[in-house]
């Protein structure tokens, strides 16, 4: 059997977040096929409770930088939040280079030299560095990009906003050159890379099970007489805070509020502070499932940000339709007006929820999404190409430089 080794500092197993189900979802299709070593350069304690996939710690924190984190995740998730934006307002960034660390080069090295690996996947370019460790000769290196973040940075600055990480396009390029492959997260990032690196780029989106039979069973069970239930489902991020502040602020008014009720969900409501009629925060839910239980609608109102949005497709495999912005259904395309609604100004996004009081749109809407993740969203369509990747490799087919400059 073929033996995988991927490195990350996402806490994965805990899957409170969009990056960490994507992971888990890769790591748990890709041991059904591999052998799969995992170095976990976070500061939390591995929970993982798979046989199929062995866990290395090697922290690359230390000392006091290890002691400061401890005690930053152990604050209340909104003063930890309270942190972050003040940290950002600030402009506090940090820069590719500040990510490489000799302690960890040398603990990777020694834990990739002790066993053969056929493939390195090192999650996201900030990790990018430890790809000088690894024999590309014998192993097959990719990168899971997730973002592409000179992309990213661009769209933050149109709204005035900077994330808390900052990288340049030459500095991301020169990054991708030392990777033999690129894997994309998206379509639309999947042309960007390949256009660039034709050949090098492997498409491994984020899998979503379908539930059939859930939004049939809300539907028989509300009223017609009562409001139906907007949903916003979302963890703590820049882009998550500004979307759905926007949307209150510029969209939500009385005439939508005496036909919907709008719910706001997870980790997101930390940061929140909205008092206005017709909108509940809930806070942080026990379960996804009890979350699209009770929603009629989704709606992701993102105004920039790259990747996949992963609660748009994670709706749609839940059979609720779905409002959202071109932002919000990038690399989404082919299920615009069929699988959900798009709309990227206040005005148009009035209009299209009024549409959505129509049962009919919203059985319509309904089927096609389960269809959609049915169809392209499986995990075998999602990471099926990486497998057939990682399997395809032998090193004596591997050149020393795989990118032309």
């Amino acid at each position: 059997m073929k033996s995988v080794l991927l490195v990350t500092d996402v806490p994965f197993w805990l899957q409170r977040k969009g990056n960490h189900q994507r992971i888990a979802a890769m790591l748990t299709y890709l041991a059904n096929h591999f052998r799969i070593t995992v170095v976990f350069l976070g500061i939390e304690k591995p929970q993982l409770r798979d046989d199929n996939v062995t866990v290395i710690h090697a922290c690359r924190h230390r000392g006091l930088t290890e002691l400061a984190w401890k005690l930053f995740r152990a604050l209340p998730g909104r003063l930890q939040q309270t942190i972050i934006r003040l940290l950002d307002k600030l402009n506090l960034q940090r820069s590719l280079d500040s990510f490489g660390d000799d302690h960890v080069v040398e603990q990777f090295s020694s834990i990739y030299n002790a066993d053969h690996f056929d493939a390195v996947i090192i999650e996201y370019i900030w990790h990018g560095y430890l790809a000088k460790a690894v024999d590309q000769k014998q192993s097959l290196l990719l990168l899971d990009t997730h973002d592409i973040f000179h992309r990213r940075i661009a769209e933050y600055a149109r709204f005035g906003r900077t994330p808390d990480k900052t990288v340049t396009k030459e500095q991301e390029l020169d990054v991708y050159k030392q990777f033999s492959q690129l894997i994309a997260i998206q379509t639309v990032e999947y042309d960007y890379l390949d256009k660039i690196y034709p050949g090098h780029v492997v498409l491994a989106m984020h899998p979503v099970k379908a539930h059939p039979g859930r939004y049939t069973e809300r539907m028989c069970n509300s009223s017609d007489a009562g409001k139906l239930t907007l949903i916003y489902f979302a963890s703590y991020g820049d882009a998550n805070v500004d979307a759905i502040e926007w949307f209150v602020d510029e969209v939500w008014n009385d005439q939508l509020a005496e036909k919907f009720e709008l719910q706001i969900h997870g980790a997101i409501c930390d940061s929140l502070r909205i008092s206005k009629t017709g909108v509940r925060i809930y806070g942080r839910s026990p379960t996804v499932d009890a979350v699209y239980r009770d929603a009629d609608i989704a709606i992701n109102p993102q105004r920039f940000g790259s990747g996949l949005k992963i609660k748009t497709v994670e709706a749609m495999g839940y059979g609720v339709p779905s409002l959202t912005t071109s932002v919000g259904a990038e690399g989404l395309e082919d299920a615009k007006d069929q699988a959900l609604l798009c709309a990227d100004d206040a005005a148009d996004m009035q209009r299209q929820l009024l549409r959505l009081s129509d049962v009919t749109l919203r059985k319509f809407l309904s089927q096609n999404g389960l269809e959609f993740v049915a169809h392209r969203l499986t995990p075998e369509a999602c990471f099926g190409p990486l497998h057939q990747l990682i399997d395809a490799h032998h090193p004596e087919n591997l050149p020393d430089n795989r990118f032309d400059d």
